[in-house]
Order: structure tokens, then sequence, then C-alpha cells
């Protein structure tokens, strides 16, 4: 399971910095995903780990900042690279986002 599972973690772990630094200014709706990433796993090292995961619940708080100044769909600002194939159709847009609770 380790490579079945890791080497897709690896991967999907490099590309999304990678895809920041290429499409950063247009990654609106990504951001709240990575509010969830990053918040998620700072309650997995909460006990182990306290600092780093003192770190990732702030840099979750950062992010969700930058969802909220960035509202919109994923593929309006990255139309002409994403569609047809990620294509937000339905209209979802972010009102609430989570709240990251110590």
């Amino acid at each position: 399971d380790n490579v079945k599972f890791g080497f897709p973690m690896a991967f999907t772990t490099t590309m999304l910095p990678w895809s920041v630094l290429e499409f950063g200014g247009l990654m609106n709706n990504v951001a709240t995903e990575t509010v969830v990433a990053l918040a998620i796993t700072s309650f997995v090292f909460r006990k182990n780990d306290p600092s780093y995961s003192s770190l990732l619940s702030r840099r979750a708080i950062n992010v969700c900042g930058f969802a909220d100044k960035y509202r919109g769909g994923y593929s309006n600002g990255l139309k002409s690279y994403v569609c047809p194939f990620y294509c937000s159709y339905c209209g979802y847009k972010v009102n609430s986002y989570p709240s990251i609770v110590y």
C-alpha cells in the first residue's frame, strides 16, 4: 500500500505548489481545499508535534484569508487551461470557510 498510495501522494504534493507557482494568482477555489488539508493535518500532528501542528494551523488561517479575498469558481480564472476537462458548470461558489478550532 505504501507504493500504491505513496507515489500519488508525492505527485500531488509536488504538483500543488508547482501549480501555485505557475498559476497562483488564478487559483481561487483551490485555496479552500488547501485550507482544509492544512487544518486537518494540524490535527494529525497535534499530540506528537504541537509546534508543527500550530504552524499548519496558522498557515491554514493565512490561506483562508487569501481564499476569502479571491472568491470564485476554480475555472473562472483558468478557463483556457482547464476547460473543458475541469470546468465548474454547477455555479458553486464558496460562501463560508471551515473554522479552525484548537
